[in-house]
Protein backbone atom coordinates (compact mmCIF):
# COMPACT_ATOMS: atom_id res chain seq x y z
CA UNK A 1 0.00 0.00 0.00
CA UNK A 2 1.35 3.96 -0.86
CA UNK A 3 0.60 5.88 2.08
CA UNK A 4 0.38 9.80 1.50
CA UNK A 5 3.51 11.17 3.05
CA UNK A 6 3.68 14.94 3.36
CA UNK A 7 6.80 16.34 4.43
CA UNK A 8 7.15 18.94 6.76
CA UNK A 9 6.87 21.56 4.58
CA UNK A 10 3.39 20.55 3.32
CA UNK A 11 4.53 19.11 -0.31
CA UNK A 12 2.77 15.83 -1.64
CA UNK A 13 4.32 12.60 -2.16
CA UNK A 14 4.42 11.04 -6.17
CA UNK A 15 2.33 7.70 -4.12
CA UNK A 16 -0.62 10.43 -3.78
CA UNK A 17 -0.58 12.01 -6.88
CA UNK A 18 -0.62 8.47 -8.49
CA UNK A 19 -3.20 7.21 -5.99
CA UNK A 20 -5.75 10.20 -6.98
CA UNK A 21 -6.18 10.96 -3.05
CA UNK A 22 -6.74 14.13 -1.45
CA UNK A 23 -3.72 14.88 0.64
CA UNK A 24 -4.90 15.85 4.18
CA UNK A 25 -4.73 18.81 5.91
CA UNK A 26 -0.80 20.38 6.17
CA UNK A 27 0.26 21.04 9.21
CA UNK A 28 1.54 24.53 9.85
CA UNK A 29 5.16 25.69 8.72
CA UNK A 30 7.14 26.31 12.26
CA UNK A 31 7.75 30.49 12.85
CA UNK A 32 10.58 32.24 10.99
CA UNK A 33 10.80 29.12 8.48
CA UNK A 34 10.95 30.41 4.92
CA UNK A 35 8.59 28.11 2.18
CA UNK A 36 10.95 26.35 -0.15
CA UNK A 37 11.12 27.41 -3.73
CA UNK A 38 8.28 25.23 -5.77
CA UNK A 39 8.64 23.58 -9.32
CA UNK A 40 8.52 27.15 -11.02
CA UNK A 41 11.01 28.70 -9.03
CA UNK A 42 14.52 29.23 -10.48
CA UNK A 43 15.76 27.99 -6.51
CA UNK A 44 17.57 31.37 -6.25
CA UNK A 45 18.25 31.67 -2.60
CA UNK A 46 18.52 35.72 -2.64
CA UNK A 47 14.75 35.65 -3.99
CA UNK A 48 13.80 34.15 -0.60
CA UNK A 49 14.65 37.60 1.23
CA UNK A 50 12.48 40.39 0.84
CA UNK A 51 14.03 43.82 0.23
CA UNK A 52 14.08 46.78 3.33
CA UNK A 53 11.37 49.14 2.90
CA UNK A 54 12.37 52.14 3.54
CA UNK A 55 8.68 53.56 4.24
CA UNK A 56 6.66 51.40 5.71
CA UNK A 57 3.76 53.24 6.29
CA UNK A 58 1.75 56.35 3.88
CA UNK A 59 1.43 58.67 7.32
CA UNK A 60 4.67 58.11 8.19
CA UNK A 61 5.94 59.60 4.63
CA UNK A 62 3.68 62.41 4.46
CA UNK A 63 4.90 63.59 8.23
CA UNK A 64 8.49 63.70 7.43
CA UNK A 65 7.86 66.39 4.97
CA UNK A 66 5.49 68.45 6.98
CA UNK A 67 8.02 68.21 10.21
CA UNK A 68 10.59 69.45 8.25
CA UNK A 69 8.33 72.09 6.86
CA UNK A 70 7.49 73.12 10.39
CA UNK A 71 11.09 73.83 11.31
CA UNK A 72 11.78 75.93 8.81
CA UNK A 73 9.31 78.09 9.34
CA UNK A 74 9.70 78.39 13.12
CA UNK A 75 13.52 79.07 12.25
CA UNK A 76 12.03 81.73 9.71
CA UNK A 77 9.74 83.32 12.36
CA UNK A 78 11.96 83.06 15.44
CA UNK A 79 14.12 86.42 13.87
CA UNK A 80 10.82 88.05 12.84
CA UNK A 81 9.42 87.60 16.38
CA UNK A 82 13.04 89.07 17.56
CA UNK A 83 13.13 92.04 15.04
CA UNK A 84 9.19 92.78 16.34
CA UNK A 85 10.24 92.80 19.84
CA UNK A 86 13.07 95.41 19.44
CA UNK A 87 10.77 97.70 17.40
CA UNK A 88 8.25 97.50 20.02
CA UNK A 89 10.76 97.81 22.93
CA UNK A 90 12.10 101.33 20.97
CA UNK A 91 8.51 102.46 20.15
CA UNK A 92 8.25 102.37 24.17
CA UNK A 93 11.38 104.02 25.04
CA UNK A 94 10.62 106.70 22.68
CA UNK A 95 7.30 107.10 24.25
CA UNK A 96 8.93 107.41 27.97
CA UNK A 97 11.24 110.04 26.39
CA UNK A 98 8.16 111.89 25.08
CA UNK A 99 6.69 111.43 28.65
CA UNK A 100 9.79 112.52 30.77
CA UNK A 101 10.58 115.92 28.51
CA UNK A 102 6.43 116.45 28.92
CA UNK A 103 7.33 115.83 32.58
CA UNK A 104 9.89 118.29 32.90
CA UNK A 105 8.13 120.78 30.57
CA UNK A 106 5.09 120.78 33.46
CA UNK A 107 7.42 120.96 36.02
CA UNK A 108 9.74 123.91 34.87
CA UNK A 109 6.40 125.62 34.47
CA UNK A 110 4.81 125.21 37.68
CA UNK A 111 7.69 126.81 39.19
CA UNK A 112 7.64 129.67 37.08
CA UNK A 113 4.34 130.06 37.78
CA UNK A 114 4.66 129.54 41.67
CA UNK A 115 7.67 132.45 41.32
CA UNK A 116 5.52 134.83 39.27
CA UNK A 117 2.69 134.56 41.96
CA UNK A 118 4.64 135.14 44.77
CA UNK A 119 6.43 137.77 43.36
CA UNK A 120 3.02 139.34 42.93
CA UNK A 121 2.31 138.72 46.23
CA UNK A 122 4.92 140.16 47.63
CA UNK A 123 4.65 143.01 45.03
CA UNK A 124 1.07 143.71 46.20
CA UNK A 125 1.96 143.33 49.85
CA UNK A 126 4.06 146.12 49.28
CA UNK A 127 2.13 148.30 47.41
CA UNK A 128 -0.89 147.97 49.94
CA UNK A 129 1.95 149.23 52.48
CA UNK A 130 2.96 152.25 50.18
CA UNK A 131 -0.30 152.93 49.79
CA UNK A 132 -1.25 152.98 53.29
CA UNK A 133 2.12 154.62 54.59
CA UNK A 134 1.79 157.42 52.17
CA UNK A 135 0.30 160.20 53.76
CA UNK A 136 3.01 159.62 56.18
CA UNK A 137 6.22 159.95 53.53
CA UNK A 138 4.42 162.88 52.26
CA UNK A 139 4.70 164.13 56.18
CA UNK A 140 8.37 163.10 55.47
CA UNK A 141 9.06 164.54 52.03
CA UNK A 142 7.64 167.86 53.43
CA UNK A 143 9.87 167.46 56.81
CA UNK A 144 12.72 167.19 54.72
CA UNK A 145 11.86 170.28 52.54
CA UNK A 146 11.60 172.45 55.52
CA UNK A 147 14.69 171.23 56.80
CA UNK A 148 16.66 171.55 53.74
CA UNK A 149 15.69 174.72 53.25
CA UNK A 150 16.62 175.95 56.64
CA UNK A 151 19.74 174.67 56.16
CA UNK A 152 20.21 176.81 53.05
CA UNK A 153 18.99 180.03 55.08
CA UNK A 154 21.60 179.07 57.46
CA UNK A 155 24.57 178.85 55.44
CA UNK A 156 23.52 182.31 53.77
CA UNK A 157 24.00 183.46 57.01
CA UNK A 158 27.35 182.19 57.37
CA UNK A 159 25.83 179.88 60.02
CA UNK A 160 27.55 176.66 59.32
CA UNK A 161 27.21 175.16 62.90
CA UNK A 162 23.12 175.28 62.35
CA UNK A 163 23.22 173.99 58.81
CA UNK A 164 25.28 171.18 59.62
CA UNK A 165 22.56 170.46 62.48
CA UNK A 166 20.05 170.79 60.01
CA UNK A 167 21.77 168.43 57.04
CA UNK A 168 21.72 166.02 59.52
CA UNK A 169 18.16 165.26 60.23
CA UNK A 170 17.61 165.82 56.97
CA UNK A 171 20.12 162.58 56.27
CA UNK A 172 18.28 161.01 59.30
CA UNK A 173 14.44 161.62 57.27
CA UNK A 174 16.10 159.67 53.87
CA UNK A 175 17.65 156.56 56.14
CA UNK A 176 14.06 156.53 57.40
CA UNK A 177 12.20 156.45 53.94
CA UNK A 178 15.07 154.11 52.58
CA UNK A 179 13.89 151.88 55.23
CA UNK A 180 10.38 151.98 53.26
CA UNK A 181 12.17 151.51 49.64
CA UNK A 182 11.73 154.49 49.09
CA UNK A 183 14.07 156.95 47.37
CA UNK A 184 14.32 160.53 46.16
CA UNK A 185 13.67 161.34 42.08
CA UNK A 186 16.25 163.73 42.65
CA UNK A 187 14.82 166.97 40.41
CA UNK A 188 17.26 169.57 40.38
CA UNK A 189 17.14 173.19 39.02
CA UNK A 190 17.57 173.34 34.74
CA UNK A 191 16.28 170.12 34.39
CA UNK A 192 13.42 169.18 32.05
CA UNK A 193 10.16 169.37 33.56
CA UNK A 194 8.86 165.72 33.65
CA UNK A 195 4.94 165.24 34.23
CA UNK A 196 5.37 162.03 35.78
CA UNK A 197 7.92 162.61 38.34
CA UNK A 198 7.31 166.46 38.87
CA UNK A 199 4.26 168.38 40.31
CA UNK A 200 4.32 172.60 39.13
CA UNK A 201 3.21 174.47 41.57
CA UNK A 202 4.01 177.68 40.23
CA UNK A 203 5.68 179.18 36.53
CA UNK A 204 7.38 182.01 36.35
CA UNK A 205 7.81 183.77 32.84
CA UNK A 206 11.36 184.15 31.29
CA UNK A 207 12.16 185.99 27.57
CA UNK A 208 14.91 183.17 27.62
CA UNK A 209 13.26 180.28 25.12
CA UNK A 210 16.19 178.13 26.35
CA UNK A 211 14.51 178.05 30.09
CA UNK A 212 11.40 177.45 28.89
CA UNK A 213 9.71 174.45 30.63
CA UNK A 214 12.59 173.78 32.89
CA UNK A 215 12.61 174.04 36.89
CA UNK A 216 13.68 177.10 38.26
CA UNK A 217 13.07 175.89 41.79
CA UNK A 218 12.74 173.06 43.51
CA UNK A 219 9.97 173.10 46.79
CA UNK A 220 10.26 169.46 47.42
CA UNK A 221 11.70 166.87 46.67
CA UNK A 222 9.56 163.86 45.49
CA UNK A 223 10.00 159.81 45.83
CA UNK A 224 9.51 157.02 43.84
CA UNK A 225 9.79 152.95 45.25
CA UNK A 226 13.09 151.62 44.37
CA UNK A 227 13.48 149.50 41.83
CA UNK A 228 9.63 151.69 40.16
CA UNK A 229 9.24 153.90 37.72
CA UNK A 230 6.13 154.90 39.63
CA UNK A 231 6.76 157.99 41.33
CA UNK A 232 4.89 157.97 44.77
CA UNK A 233 5.08 161.22 45.73
CA UNK A 234 5.51 163.81 42.86
CA UNK A 235 8.66 166.65 43.30
CA UNK A 236 7.03 169.90 43.85
CA UNK A 237 8.83 172.15 41.49
CA UNK A 238 8.77 176.12 40.26
CA UNK A 239 9.36 176.17 36.16
CA UNK A 240 10.14 178.93 33.52
CA UNK A 241 7.50 179.82 30.88
CA UNK A 242 8.96 181.66 28.25
CA UNK A 243 7.16 184.61 27.11
CA UNK A 244 8.27 187.51 24.22
CA UNK A 245 8.96 190.91 25.81
CA UNK A 246 5.68 192.45 24.45
CA UNK A 247 4.12 190.71 27.39
CA UNK A 248 6.19 192.78 29.92
CA UNK A 249 3.01 193.64 32.19
CA UNK A 250 2.23 190.25 32.29
CA UNK A 251 5.79 188.55 32.97
CA UNK A 252 5.63 191.10 35.79
CA UNK A 253 2.52 190.06 37.59
CA UNK A 254 3.84 186.29 37.33
CA UNK A 255 7.25 187.16 38.72
CA UNK A 256 5.08 188.98 41.50
CA UNK A 257 3.04 185.90 42.02
CA UNK A 258 5.83 184.05 42.50
CA UNK A 259 7.96 185.53 44.66
CA UNK A 260 5.21 185.83 47.47
CA UNK A 261 4.87 182.45 46.86
CA UNK A 262 8.21 181.74 47.73
CA UNK A 263 7.86 183.89 50.48
CA UNK A 264 4.77 181.68 51.83
CA UNK A 265 6.60 178.41 51.19
CA UNK A 266 9.30 179.76 53.55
Amino acid sequence: MHEIEEDQFGSVSNDDAETGEEPGPQPAAPAGATAPAGPDDDGDPLDEIPAPSLVTDKSDAEEQPTAATAEAEELQEAPAADTVEREALRALESHLGLLREDFSRRATEYENTVRALQSTVEELRAQQLTGLMKPVFQQFADLKAEIDAAASRARERSEEHHADEYEFFSGSIDAILDHFDLESVRATVGDLFDRRAHAAVLRKSTDDPELDQTIARVARQGFRVIGESRVLIPARVIIWRYEPLQDATTSQDATTSASQADDSSR
